[in-house]
């Protein structure tokens, strides 16, 4: 039975619960790309939003989503409770199986991965007990002892070498480390593709990943995959999104499925500077007085005076326009004096 589409009345009363005014702009921009064809010329594949916290980068992705939805895409939100490569194609995996398009193959070969990445800890720890002369690693060792006891564990890429372990890594320790993990494991695992899977667990999965993708981005019309907070996540993520959205040495991407990347600033320079042509970017900045007014106006705050000075307060930046909205003052005195829901403006 073919999905029902919701009415005009429906639309218009979700509008209206979720409070969502202005930007109509970037909505617009948003709703004519994903009409267009994916092959044609002007079909813009990669979106990135920026702008400073309370700006409404979130809602703005939050309401992209419900309209792809709306048009029958399939679409994945990601934020900055993602740590790794790994953990993103999971969570991409487990959200699309949420809509009926599960990654059977990436799913199997993923619960490979997990269970020999326990049997490589199992013999990381191993191979440490042993060159410490048996003695059990303890569990408050010091910063330099853990990195020695996990160093092959970030050769592995289970580790990411960012913020102060990056530091702490030296390169050639890691190599080394990887090298004796490596013996280790061609000792303990079944096979040489078992080794190379917990080796190089990105370059493995990934080829897959992609695969298990594109059979479900061909039973939708379009797929578009959300990643949040990114300045968090950028760091861990920047190079293989690069190489699944740019390159090709895992293989391709779908050429109906969009990558919008949401962050407080401009993306990393060393990383995507040869692409950045490609990229639409989405600046957004701090409400217009119309914008803010109409947002006022739907929380039922009109009178004048009470309008001027929630403007001045909130600078019209969104997450304070909300926020002060929130409260429904209905006189001068009582802006900002009753706590109201916070928006999630990020």
């Amino acid at each position: 039975m073919a999905e029902q589409r919701p009415s005009r009345q429906e639309l218009i009363r979700r509008r209206r619960q979720s409070g969502f005014v202005g930007r109509r702009n970037e909505m617009s921009a948003f709703r004519e790309n994903l009409a267009r064809d994916p092959l044609s010329d002007d079909y813009q594949f990669f979106f990135h939003v920026r702008g400073n916290a309370g700006v409404g980068k979130t809602s703005l992705l939050r309401q992209w989503e419900a309209v792809a939805r709306e048009q029958g895409a399939a679409t994945v939100y990601l934020d900055d409770g993602v740590h790794s490569v790994i953990e993103a194609m999971a969570d991409i995996g487990d959200r699309l199986g949420l809509q009926g398009l599960e990654l059977r193959l990436f799913g199997r070969l993923l619960a490979t991965f997990r269970q020999r990445e326990h049997e490589a800890q199992s013999a990381s720890a191993a191979q440490t007990a042993a060159e410490d002369g048996g003695a059990v690693p303890s569990p408050a060792a010091s910063l330099s002892a853990s990195v020695a006891a996990q160093v092959g564990l970030v050769g592995l890429g289970m580790v990411p070498v960012v913020g102060a372990l990056a530091g702490a890594v030296d390169p050639q320790q890691v190599a080394q480390g990887a090298d004796r993990l490596r013996a280790a494991l061609g000792t303990r695992l079944r096979s040489h593709d078992d080794v190379q899977l917990v080796m190089e667990p990105v370059r493995a999965l990934t080829p897959v990943f992609l695969e298990d993708l594109a059979e479900a981005a061909r039973r939708r019309p379009r797929m578009v995959l959300f990643f949040d907070v990114y300045e968090r996540t950028g760091p861990v993520l920047d190079e293989w999104l690069l190489d699944i959205a740019f390159g090709d040495i895992h293989g391709a991407l779908p050429a109906n499925v969009q990558i919008v990347l949401s962050g407080q600033g401009q993306l990393a320079a060393q990383s995507w500077s040869d692409w950045l042509d490609l990229i639409t970017e989405v600046p957004l900045e701090v409400f217009t007085e119309e914008e803010a007014r109409s947002l006022l106006t739907l929380r039922g705050v009109t009178d004048e005076r009470v309008v001027e000075i929630v403007l001045h307060l909130s600078g019209r930046l969104p997450v304070l326009v909300h926020t002060l909205a929130q409260a429904r003052p209905d006189s001068d005195g009582t802006v900002g004096t009753r706590p109201g829901r916070q928006w999630s403006g990020s």
